[in-house]
């Protein structure tokens, strides 16, 4: 992956994980609720509190979320992204790039099918 694609268009180019100046990073994962109407509302409150954010999109939050909902819209990712960033071996692969990146995972919102998922 691209580092522009996770850099924050606040900060300074990426530090190593162990630096703990450098701000907290957030990886929010959207599922196909009602409730995912409020993700860039909380997108947008964690960056006011100076944490980076992207969020990814499962395919049925779309329907209640698009990436022109959350500025910076760049932070927003789909399966197309990942799917289209990767041609063949030694390509990035975005769900492993955005793993690296985040210090936190946070689902919001958990919608019931995807919490069955997650308790089995």
């Amino acid at each position: 992956m691209s580092d522009n694609l996770l850099k924050s268009p606040h900060s300074e180019p990426s530090l190593d994980i162990g630096d703990v100046s450098r701000r907290k990073r957030v990886l929010i994962g959207c599922t196909g609720s009602v409730a995912a109407i409020k993700t860039a509302m909380i997108g947008s409150d964690l960056l006011r509190q100076d944490v980076d954010v992207r969020i990814i999109l499962t395919e049925s939050a779309r329907h209640f979320f698009r990436r022109d909902d959350f500025e910076p819209r760049e932070g927003v990712f789909t399966d197309e992204d990942e799917w289209g960033m990767w041609k063949g071996r030694g390509d990035p692969v975005l769900h492993i790039d955005l793993a690296k990146w985040a210090d936190l995972f946070l689902v919001a919102p958990l919608d019931a099918n995807t919490l069955a998922k997650l308790a089995q």
